[in-house]
């Protein structure tokens, strides 16, 4: 497996990502302006990621995302050229997610991020790294 470089064109539906020490925090508020958000970044719903989704072309036929542990149970949901292929279950406590037995050859990931809670994406990795478009 090799760690692939995240960048922020690797996600889509965020309003901001905020890079920390721990990886990339997602918002559906510009980060920067929380303070106008009361109370709490909107009851702290301004960083659940509903609607987030990390989305890329590749080879790969494993795929692992790290990320900081969850605070709670969620699921994420990983879609092949537009179809579902797994929903996978995290818990409390968790710090990866892995998706096996890809199909061989090009295609368009994309992983959808917890609709119930926030989440800090710390890596990406790939078994393989060529990447389409």
């Amino acid at each position: 497996m090799k760690n692939i470089l995240l960048t922020d064109d690797l996600f889509r539906g965020a309003v901001s990502l905020e890079h920390t020490s721990e990886g990339i925090k997602l918002w559906r508020i510009p980060y920067q302006d929380y303070d106008l958000y009361p109370p709490n970044g909107i009851d702290n719903k301004a960083a659940i990621c509903a609607g987030i989704r990390l989305s890329f072309h590749t080879d790969a036929t494993a795929v692992v995302v790290k990320f900081s542990p969850m605070a709670e149970a969620a699921r994420l949901d990983c879609l092949v050229n537009g179809e579902l292929f797994a929903a996978t279950g995290i818990t409390a406590g968790d710090t990866e997610v892995a998706f096996s037995a890809l199909d061989q050859g090009p295609k368009e990931l994309a992983i959808f991020l917890p609709q119930n809670t926030s989440m800090t994406i710390s890596s990406l990795w790939m078994n393989r790294t060529r990447n389409y478009g």
